[in-house]
């Protein structure tokens, strides 16, 4: 450090800015100064607000020193918070391509990938790391949750149990193996891997998550039962408590997702964890400056649509056509990802609507910029399976906030005005069920606009293979957590009435192969000898594979309490009977209130054991599964490419801004 910055430095810390410049600038006026000393300027410059000096002196400092990887990341820092994203990647790149050993650059570069959605790059930046530096634990942390959530969890799981080999106490690891543990259905370990982490540092977020955590599948009615009654205790033993959460997405990290696959009625709870947070951290409850004032003079209202699965996923085809669709001339339309569009569904979602903005995964600044939008209406498609979403639900972002079936429960949240459903969906009081208020499309088949699933063919494909040969299958397509204990009987009546019956269920990777083994042991104890003929499959690697298996089964299985949504929708489109118990909430009466808009009831139970009637009978009967094909395909047009669905969506986004009780 050349004589006369340690001056300037001190100027800095007290907050003089003005002088520590005049200081620096005279030091590199004088000449013969090392690169620090434009790098202070830099600084200085940066903290009075004026970022294109700054950024002329980062550069001027990398000039005097070309392979400094140190100062080239922290320009890339400077250009990153001041929103260059491609310039601050390209940076941390050259850093890494200058130094290969240099972890803080990966590690900051990997950060900006996960924010952005990126996590295949952030995965392969992380892996190139630590083969330049294999013994790295923050790396091995990072790149442990990264592929956790991609999904692949074992991967996961080695990486964290490699760092609590070299460090049983590291925090990081500790927390974030008790989320995998937990998506494993671990649930034991997941608590002990708590309990360390708070006799080791105590943190309310964690003890939030110990006391709302749930495991994906459940073992038995009863279990459900309990396990409710013990986390609704423990919740309100919390909530007489003074907690203190910075942020309930960094610090608790989840939400309540896996109750909805119980069958019960989520509105208490969920209100009840909702005025938890609250209390325990009011920031969460910020208001929009626009919401405060009169409304805006426009011609036509702002509406934003929000999702963090906005791509080639159920939320995105659910909302794609709304989001394109939605009359121009009356509204403007605004959508919100958490990645940057990065393949078909999210790329054709940002082109088609009138501005797409792209939200850090950071609660905080994701607010204030939908905020800086000032919406009159914002749309969650999904409150609930994201924790990023469902905090920031509680703030009042627009003067109406709304929500769907993307997560079919109620959110408990005081600032999200309605939930919008269909008449065909719900059962009589359904408003009961809802802390918002429930509006009903009328008429349609779904809340949302769904183009008509184009049926891949393909050569040589094997779709069910050998598990077809000599058997009637029974193909049950749903997430292996919507497998309710009730439904085992279901599968054992099937069973024991088809000595040629095959029960196929799709695992579809992630923690997949996990509960796989938990529900044949679970089964097991209901179908006995039986369950040799349960057959448990990999997810089909394409749509196209996956078709072949709608066209060659004997019959779907529609899972009860929380049957099929978009899998319904495209078993339906092959023809393909589905055989449905509706159930007494929204999200087990999909594929029912599908056969209402066609106007079938061929294959809706109305009990358990009519269940099992129709679906062996259907299976067993050639002519009345093709008479049940030729039905359907007759008249599943109706499911597809409502525009009615849009039209009535508009009308009440207009309705609920005069409501001057809304908001």
């Amino acid at each position: 450090m050349p004589a006369g910055a340690e001056r300037g430095i001190e100027l800095l810390n007290a907050d003089r800015l003005d002088e520590a410049i005049a200081t620096f600038e005279a030091l590199a006026e004088a000449g013969g100064v090392d690169s620090r000393v434009y790098e202070l300027l830099a600084y200085a410059h940066d903290r009075r607000g004026d970022v294109e000096l700054a950024r002329r002196y980062y550069e001027t400092s990398l000039s005097r020193s070309a392979r400094d990887s140190a100062l080239r990341a922290r320009y890339a820092a400077f250009l990153g918070r001041h929103g260059d994203v491609d310039a601050s990647i390209a940076t941390y790149r050259r850093a890494i391509a200058e130094d290969p050993e240099f972890i803080p650059a990966y590690v900051n570069l990997g950060a900006i990938f996960q924010e952005r959605g990126r996590l295949d790059e952030a995965v392969q930046l992380y892996t190139s790391a630590l083969k330049s530096a294999p013994g790295q634990l923050e790396v091995h942390i990072n790149l442990g949750l990264t592929l956790f959530n991609l999904r692949q969890v074992d991967k996961a799981r080695e990486h964290l149990e490699f760092v609590l080999r070299q460090d049983p106490d590291n925090p990081a690891a500790l927390a974030n193996m008790g989320l995998i543990c937990q998506e494993l259905g671990l649930m034991a370990e997941a608590d002990a891997h708590y309990r360390k982490l708070l006799r080791l540092a105590p943190s309310d977020g964690i003890r939030v998550r110990r006391a709302i955590m749930v495991s994906p599948l459940s073992m038995s009615v009863a279990q459900i039962r309990e396990t409710r009654e013990e986390k609704l205790q423990a919740i309100r033993a919390l909530a007489g408590e003074r907690l203190a959460l910075a942020d309930p997405v960094r610090d608790v990290g989840q939400t309540l997702f896996f109750y909805a696959y119980h069958g019960m009625d989520d509105r208490q709870l969920q209100t009840e964890v909702a005025a938890l947070y609250e209390r325990a951290c009011p920031s969460l409850g910020y208001v929009a400056p626009h919401t405060r004032s009169a409304a805006r003079a426009a011609s036509r209202p702002r509406i934003g649509f929000i999702s963090e699965y906005f791509f080639n996923h159920s939320i995105g085809y659910a909302y794609q056509g709304i989001v394109r669709r939605l009359d121009r001339d009356r509204f403007d339309v605004r959508l919100f990802l958490f990645g940057e569009p990065h393949d078909e569904v999210s790329r054709e979602m940002a082109a088609s609507a009138d501005r797409c903005v792209v939200l850090p995964r950071d609660l905080a600044r994701a607010r204030e910029m939908i905020s800086g939008e000032e919406l009159d209406i914002l749309f969650y498609a999904d409150i609930g399976m994201s924790p990023l979403t469902y905090f920031l639900s509680f703030a009042r972002l627009a003067r109406v906030q709304c929500t769907s079936w993307g997560h079919p429960v109620t959110t408990g949240v005081r600032n999200v005005d309605y939930f919008v459903s269909t008449d065909y969906f719900e059962p009589p009081g359904a408003g009961e069920h809802y802390s918002e208020r429930l509006h009903l499309l009328t008429g349609v088949a779904s809340p949302s606009f769904f183009y008509r699933p184009q049926v891949p063919r393909g050569a040589g494909l094997r779709g069910l293979g050998e598990v077809a040969d000599g058997y009637r299958v029974y193909f049950c397509p749903q997430a292996l957590f919507k497998v309710h204990p009730d439904f085992d009987d279901l599968v054992e009546g099937i069973l024991a009435r088809d000595a040629r019956a095959r029960v196929v269920f799709s695992v579809r990777g992630g923690a997949s192969d996990a509960w796989a083994r938990q529900l044949l042991e679970r089964m097991r104890a209901v179908v006995g000898g039986n369950a040799d003929r349960i057959v448990f499959l990999p997810g089909a690697p394409d749509k196209a594979e996956y078709w072949q298996r709608l066209e060659q089964s004997s019959v779907i299985l529609d899972t009860v309490h929380y049957g099929g949504g978009i899998t319904s929708l495209e078993a339906l489109s092959a023809g393909t009977p589905v055989v449905t118990l509706p159930g007494r909430l929204m999200r087990g009466r999909h594929t029912y209130g599908y056969y209402r808009r066609m106007g079938l009831t061929s294959c809706v139970a109305r009990d358990a054991g009519q269940y099992v009637d129709l679906a062996v009978g259907i299976a067993n009967d050639r002519e009345l599964r093709q008479h049940l094909r030729d039905e359907i395909l007759e008249r599943n047009h109706v499911l597809y490419e409502e525009q009615a669905v849009v039209d009535q969506l508009g009308e009440f986004f207009l309705r609920s801004l005069a409501d001057p009780t809304t908001g």
